[in-house]
């Protein structure tokens, strides 16, 4: 899997590619309509990511990062300084743990491109009219309770 986050004043995105041998791949783009700093953003494309590999029912996930923030915290290299980063880290620990085998590992940003284009784009996406519009309590409501389902035992609140 690779994945990426685009963050702008204006916009935000994301971007998922999950491989499957090298010449399959589920491509997944997202405009996040909420604003959110832009290492909230990354974090947020790799947990949307790591769901979306869960319920394809991926059991071996590699994972191909530009962003050595979150690469160095999944490796325990970096420390957790931002506590506005806990809650994301402590989420996409519980999912990594699912995995049979996990692995993570940093990449340059020109080897992530397909994802930080599927970011950009997502970030580009203009709904017309209400009723295509996505509301973000609406889908954050959706992905708290896929969380929800995968660990009964622990309560997300919603900000």
């Amino acid at each position: 899997m690779k994945f990426d986050g685009s963050s702008t004043a204006h916009s935000r995105g994301v971007g998922i590619v999950l491989y499957h041998k090298e010449d399959e791949a589920v491509v997944l783009s997202f405009k996040l309509e909420f604003s959110y700093l832009n290492n909230t953003v990354k974090y947020e494309a790799y947990l949307i990511g790591l769901v979306m590999a869960l319920e394809m029912g991926v059991r071996h996930l590699r994972i191909i990062g530009d962003l050595n923030l979150v690469v160095c915290q999944t490796e325990g290299s970096f420390s957790l300084k931002e506590p506005s980063l806990t809650p994301y880290r402590t989420m996409a620990q519980k999912m990594e743990e699912e995995f049979s085998t996990f692995e993570i590992e940093h990449a340059l940003r020109s080897e992530n491109r397909y994802a930080d284009t599927l970011a950009a784009l997502g970030s580009q996406i203009v709904f017309g009219g209400s009723s295509t519009r996505i509301e973000a309590s609406e889908w954050k409501e959706s992905i708290i309770e896929i969380l929800k389902e995968m660990f009964e035992e622990e309560k997300f609140e919603e900000d």
